[in-house]
Parts: C-alpha cells; sequence; structure tokens
C-alpha cells in the first residue's frame, strides 16, 4: 500500500502519456524487470554501450587532469579549446574530429517546431 499525492499521480500518468506507455505499467513494472536474464541485458549493453567507455570533463584541465588520471589511470585524456579544437597531435580522436571538420561537416539542424 502507498499514498500517493496528486502531484506523484500526475506526474506518473505524464510518463505513461508521454512515453506511450501501457496503461498498467506501474501495476506490472516489477514483474517485467524480473523477467529479465543476464543473457537479455548482454544483448542490451551490447547493443547500446560502447566497448571503450568516453568521459567527458569540462573545465580547467590544470585543476582536473591529476584526479582524472588518478581514477582512471589507463585513460587517453585529450585536450580541446574552447572552440572544441583538438590540441593534441597525432591521435586518433583528433584525426577524426578534423576529418569531420576539413568535411565541412555540421551538427544536424534543429528540427522544425511543431505545427
Amino acid at each position: 500500500m502507498s499514498i500517493e499525492t496528486a502531484d506523484q499521480v500526475a506526474g506518473r500518468v505524464r510518463t505513461i502519456l508521454t512515453y506511450g506507455l501501457p496503461s498498467d505499467y506501474y501495476k506490472t513494472y516489477r514483474d517485467e524487470v524480473r523477467k529479465a536474464q543476464i543473457a537479455d541485458m548482454k544483448t542490451m549493453a551490447r547493443k547500446f554501450m560502447n566497448d571503450v567507455p568516453v568521459v567527458i570533463v569540462v573545465g580547467r584541465a590544470d585543476k582536473a587532469e591529476s584526479q582524472i588520471k588518478d581514477a582512471l589511470p589507463d585513460a587517453t585524456i585529450v585536450h580541446y579549446d574552447t572552440d572544441l579544437k583538438c590540441l593534441e597531435k597525432d591521435t586518433t580522436f583528433c584525426a577524426a574530429n578534423n576529418a569531420l571538420a576539413a568535411a565541412g561537416a555540421a551538427p544536424a539542424p534543429a528540427p522544425a517546431p511543431a505545427k
């Protein structure tokens, strides 16, 4: 048994409507989670996760770099300037970005507003 406020109920309804979930989503959620098998999780991890994780840290490198090296000693650290230009020489990360820039690649435009 649980006690919910009107805001909590409204939030659950909003989530169901926003994501097109079935109306019994919250009633069946635990049972559905319990059905998940390790093989299912591994399949989804392979589908949606990179083999090599990427961590982006924004801020002053001189303040954070030593802590990053302590926490992730095998990490490759690539520095960018404030215009997102790679400052490293001869790294595959910068080479990929330079190729995109040379090709004139630009971010995808924002979708048009709905009418």
